[in-house]
């Protein structure tokens, strides 16, 4: 689809959602406190927050932030974002 303003060029609302790490090879890695101390884990509370702030984002956005539709669906149903993003690793 073109708008006629040339190849690679669109205008600020047609922009396309980039992910967080464009070709990045990073882990998820949640932090929890900046001060280096240890935090307390609640994680009925991480998932339920997960699961709201995804689904303000609305479907489309909600699965480019998870990695697919499948990925979401897992997360909402209660699977650790963690888990389903970072690749296990071969032992």
């Amino acid at each position: 689809m073109g708008w006629g303003l040339g190849a690679g060029i669109y205008p600020k609302k047609q922009a396309p959602i980039r992910t967080a790490h464009p070709y990045c090879r990073c882990r998820l890695i949640i932090k929890r406190l900046i001060d280096g101390s240890q935090g307390k884990e609640n994680a009925k509370a991480q998932k339920a927050f997960l699961a709201k702030v995804l689904r303000e984002q609305g479907p489309r956005k909600a699965a480019r932030i998870a990695g697919s539709r499948q990925k979401l669906e897992q997360v909402l149903k209660g699977a650790k974002i963690e888990d389903l993003v970072n690749p296990p690793v071969p032992a």
